[in-house]
């Protein structure tokens, strides 16, 4: 994601949020990196992981659960700063991120995992 704000100065800052897909089962990705933006001070949803995972193993069938959450044993800066929705994978800022006191960009590892 890349963050970016302009003040009423015309001062321009940015930070990049780059999602790292940890997989842990079967859901694959295209991609294994996601970027989106994000405005300064924005509370909401930024990104939905796309396109969704692509089942690899065949003989497991397709009557599973994809589950996706913030991967807690890779530590960030700003992991509190974003949730991620269990079942969609749409990522959302809860914490309103300042620009002149974070990096500029922001890493969340993502782990997506099955419920078998």
């Amino acid at each position: 994601m890349k963050c970016s704000q302009q003040d009423n100065a015309g001062n321009f800052s940015e930070t990049r949020v780059i999602i790292d897909i940890i997989d842990q089962l079967r859901p694959q990705f295209k991609h294994n990196r996601y970027e989106a933006s994000v405005s300064e001070n924005q509370v909401g949803p930024v990104l939905e992981v796309l396109p969704a995972p692509i089942q690899a193993d065949t003989s497991e069938g397709s009557n599973y659960t994809i589950i996706y959450s913030i991967n807690e044993d890779s530590p960030s800066d700003y992991q509190n700063n974003f949730n991620v929705d269990q079942v969609t994978g749409i990522i959302r800022v809860v914490t309103e991120l300042d620009f002149e006191e974070i990096k500029d960009t922001i890493t969340i590892p993502l782990k997506v995992r099955t419920d078998k």
